[in-house]
């Protein structure tokens, strides 16, 4: 993203962090980690999916928080990518908000690096998408 974005994603996430702790923003944000496709399949599992993922984030230690959100902020990450000599794959869920597609895909061209879309899932890849994950990494 252009350093513009990501000064903007940064302030909110410290402010949220702050004025919200760990939990609130856990209570805040963890919607937007979950795709609605998985509520639409079922709706039960997406009910604990997200009370999953949100008793994650309610965990989160403030000061790793605020290095991570410094780091993402103030990284350049097409270049980081485009400087990897190991063989790459950049995936992403299509119904990711947070790390949209289009954003992963421009990194996999600028990395010279296959895209794939990890199929209808959001932010929380790995636990939505869990077979597709696994198929990429075998």
């Amino acid at each position: 993203a252009a350093a513009d974005v990501r000064e903007t994603k940064r302030q909110d996430r410290l402010h949220n962090l702050e004025t919200l702790g760990p939990a609130g923003m856990a209570a805040k944000r963890g919607a937007a980690m979950v795709s609605a496709h998985t509520a639409q399949d079922d709706a039960e599992a997406a009910r604990a999916l997200l009370a999953y993922v949100q008793a994650t984030m309610a965990q989160v230690i403030p000061a790793g928080y605020t290095q991570a959100t410094h780091l993402l902020a103030d990284s350049d990450l097409a270049s980081l990518l485009a400087a990897v000599g190991a063989p790459l794959l950049v995936a992403s869920g299509a119904a990711d908000t947070i790390t949209p597609p289009a954003g992963c895909e421009a990194l996999a061209r600028g990395a010279h690096a296959p895209y794939v879309s990890l199929g209808p899932v959001g932010h929380v890849c790995a636990l939505e998408g869990h077979d597709a994950v696994n198929a990429l990494l075998q």
